[in-house]
């Protein structure tokens, strides 16, 4: 399944062909605007997976998916962080053409450092939360969809349109409905009480 959400990606990045272009750097509003989406977003993940944690029913098998499903919010949360991190890298990038020192001064270096390191922090307690499989998908598809949504909207990135859209929107739902599929499956806990025998 994974392998196939990993297609469907690459399909996305395909049919998208997102180009540079040349637009001017962002605006600090577009940047507070988008900052303040993405950290809401992933806030509200941590947020769904603590209430999922909290409460946890204790019958057998459900204990088990409540923590598939929580190493899976989190690790979407992750993936959200590190589309972050990567908008912010490519923002650090334009300072560095200013030198050493514009580096050192401007803003998107120490963001994009802190934003790796939430991002690190939240891959960890996914990867506590439940097997690697549960967290597996959305860390890895999360962050490029994130990544093309900042392109897009943040840095004004062209992307193919016209009868690419239907496309681009179908291989994104098929990613999300696959990584909600991965992280909901019966599979987890099979694999979990195999694990604890």
């Amino acid at each position: 399944m994974l392998t196939c959400a990993l297609a469907v990606l690459a399909a996305m990045l395909y049919l998208l062909a997102p180009s540079r272009s040349g637009a001017p750097r962002v605006h600090w509003y577009v940047w507070l605007v988008g900052v303040g989406v993405n950290l809401a977003l992933a806030g509200g993940l941590v947020l769904w997976a603590r209430r999922v944690s909290a409460g946890e029913d204790h019958r057998e098998g459900s204990a088990r998916r409540t923590s598939s499903l929580r190493a899976a919010l989190l690790a979407i949360a992750a993936g959200a962080t590190f589309g972050l991190t990567a908008a912010l890298m490519k923002a650090m990038t334009r300072t560095v053409t200013g030198g050493i020192g514009h580096l050192v001064t401007d803003w998107p270096i120490y963001a994009m450092i802190a934003a790796g390191a939430v991002g690190m922090f939240l891959t960890q307690a996914a990867l506590n939360a439940g097997q690697l499989i549960a967290a597996q998908p959305g860390l890895t598809l999360s962050d490029p969809l994130i990544s093309v949504l900042w392109g897009v909207l943040a840095f004004h990135e062209q992307v193919r349109q016209g009868w690419f859209v239907p496309g681009e929107v179908a291989c994104a739902a098929v990613i999300v409905a696959g990584v909600i599929m991965l992280a909901r499956s019966p599979l987890l806990t099979a694999d979990d009480a195999a694990d604890r025998d």
